[in-house]
């Protein structure tokens, strides 16, 4: 089981639950509860942190890996887009 995301119970109480009650939970409940959930402020730490979640629920649950795989793209997608604007804005990486 994941520890490191206690910063929502519900969360918590899902990936503890799926290990042992795969069905325990909804779709929906599953989707929603992730998504709520903010991992990390920057955008490459969202995406871990998503990942890592949704690794572990999809072990137990693999027909909820289209649904849960959107949200851990979102920050990757943000990330990208912040990125573009910097880089039109002529900042320099290097």
């Amino acid at each position: 089981m994941i520890v490191q995301f206690s910063g929502s119970q519900k969360l918590q109480d899902i990936l503890k639950i799926i290990e042992i009650e795969p069905e325990n939970y909804s779709d929906v409940e599953i989707v929603q509860c992730v998504a709520k959930f903010l991992p990390s402020y920057n955008g490459e730490g969202a995406a871990k942190g998503y990942f890592s979640i949704i690794s572990h629920l999809c072990y137990y649950r693999p027909d909820l890996e289209f649904p849960l795989m959107k949200v851990a793209l979102r920050p990757l997608y943000y990330l990208e887009w912040k990125i573009q604007i910097l880089l039109s804005n002529g900042f320099n990486f290097m």
